[in-house]
């Protein structure tokens, strides 16, 4: 994959210089990795636009832990990715970027209209690194988000008390101008809120930036509002996105009863 380390800020696309492939069609690809690395659903999206511009994600069940972004080329036989900025994930987010210093440069076979093999490096399964064909299929775009407010609720029992029936709501605001709001209650009570200023869609990626959250301090007020770092993204899948629900995927560490699961949020008035 990617190797040299630059301490950098998330920039490397910018500019509206221009390049572009005469091989291979702007799209989102998906790649399957399969058992020959270190777990059976390793699989990854790169988006590359027609501007010159791509986006990487590196994904474990349907969580993304890795990402890069910058711009891109290719020939019938290379692959050149330039400009790279990357991170990993990091305690839910993204954050602490860096850049390579030279343009990563990798070959390709099996060129198509719709398809194509790239050649990465990665670890197989007893974490030993290795050099392997990547095959890449152009996927459909994911719909654009609806602005507006949607509801997801969870009904669930409680860890400790088994006759005990737990109750999460969660609420989103989502406006086409960017700013995002979230807010979360478990059994009534608030959990917390968030607002985002900046999302976007990534392929089939919801990414938030510029964020706050708050937490309850007693029945009544909140904290203070805790500010992300200036560089962060917060990064999670989406699926079956339509005119009035569409699906979040949330980690253990984003649902009220601490359980992986296809969040569908719904549209309220």
């Amino acid at each position: 994959m990617f190797s040299t380390r630059e301490e950098a800020a998330p920039t490397a696309c910018e500019d509206g210089s221009f390049l572009q492939s005469t091989v291979i069609r702007p799209g989102v690809y998906q790649g399957q990795y399969g058992s020959r690395v270190r777990g059976s659903n390793i699989e990854t999206e790169l988006i590359l636009d027609s501007h010159g511009c791509f986006r990487y994600f590196l994904i474990d069940s349907n969580t993304a832990f890795y990402t890069a972004k910058g711009r891109w080329q290719a020939s019938d036989e290379e692959m050149l990715l330039s400009r790279v900025i990357r991170a990993g994930l990091n305690e839910g987010g993204f954050s602490f970027w860096d850049t390579l210093n030279a343009p990563d440069s990798s070959r390709l076979r099996n060129v198509y209209e719709s398809s194509f093999e790239r050649q990465e490096a990665f670890f197989d399964s007893l974490g030993i690194p290795m050099l392997l064909w990547v095959t890449y299929h152009r996927i459909p775009p994911q719909p654009l988000l609806s602005e507006g407010r949607y509801e997801f609720t969870e009904l669930f029992r409680d860890w400790f008390d088994t006759n005990a029936v737990n109750f999460g709501l969660t609420r989103i605001r989502l406006n086409r101008g960017g700013s995002f709001f979230e807010d979360r209650f478990q059994n009534g009570k608030p959990m917390f809120e968030i607002e985002d200023f900046s999302w976007k869609q990534s392929g089939s990626f919801f990414i938030s930036t510029d964020s706050h959250i708050r937490f309850p301090t007693d029945s009544t007020g909140f904290s203070e509002w805790f500010h992300s770092p200036p560089d962060y993204e917060f990064i999670t899948r989406l699926q079956n996105i339509g005119a009035s629900s569409f699906q979040f995927w949330l980690g253990a560490d984003y649902t009220v009863q601490k359980f992986p699961i296809w969040a569908t949020f719904k549209a309220k008035p």
